[in-house]
């Protein structure tokens, strides 16, 4: 799928200085450019697309597996390496259980804005944002958007510990998806850089990655459905 560079503004972070919890000693965080990846909502449109999408979002929000059904394309796409089409759909998410995932990851991305991508194939709406609106020239394998206003990144991966950067809707570079979960909290935190060889930790729920689940809508013979649900 095509990725747009639309909505991309440069956000300076300066120089600046906090304490620490421990001793009172002030950490420095170096100057660097980070990327801000506002977010974005094409939706709104098209009136078509506008009522198939709050159609799919009260599916989702009463998880009613029959109507689902009726809104993904046969030839749904799976991802990379797995067979497409409905019932390898149905068997991927098993929508008949009551704890099927499919209605969190739809939740999500129902929510979270997206784009129209044209091509030759004719038009999708590609959601969420972060996936549709990603940067072209950055890496999507190894970054991620902090999802929100004011969000805070630790010293060390710990709710407790100290935040060294405070940013809104940033683009952040991992170190190698490095994750670890606090044993208290049983969060889990996602290493990123703040700075010239610094690095610090954001909760991986305020993190998404343009290769976390995304899914795709084609318009076809004037009715909308689900082409694909997948992740890179």
């Amino acid at each position: 799928m095509g990725m747009g560079n639309r909505a991309v503004n440069f956000l300076k972070i300066g120089a600046f200085f906090v304490s620490l919890v421990f001793g009172l000693l002030p950490v420095s965080v170096a100057a660097m450019d980070l990327v801000t990846l506002s977010p974005v909502d094409e939706g709104p449109r098209d009136d078509s697309f506008l009522a198939f999408r709050d159609r799919l979002k009260q599916i989702v929000q009463f998880k009613e597996p029959e109507r689902l059904v009726e809104l993904v394309d046969f030839r749904v796409v799976n991802g990379v390496g797995e067979p497409a089409g409905m019932k390898a759909f149905s068997e991927k998410w098993r929508i008949d259980a009551i704890d099927s995932p499919i209605w969190k990851e739809l939740e999500y991305i129902l929510n979270n804005g997206g784009g129209f991508i044209r091509s030759e194939l004719g038009v999708k709406f590609c959601a969420p944002y972060v996936y549709s609106h990603f940067p072209t020239e950055i890496d999507v394998r190894n970054h991620v958007v902090a999802m929100g206003e004011n969000i805070q990144i630790k010293e060390n991966p710990e709710l407790s510990s100290s935040t060294v950067l405070t940013v809104s809707h940033a683009v952040l570079q991992t170190s190698n998806w490095q994750i670890i979960t606090e044993e208290d909290t049983k969060i889990d935190w996602l290493k990123v850089k703040v700075g010239e060889n610094q690095w610090g930790y954001i909760n991986r729920t305020e993190a998404r990655a343009p290769k976390d689940y995304h899914a795709c809508f084609s318009n076809s013979n004037e009715k909308w459905r689900i082409f694909s649900l997948e992740k890179n």
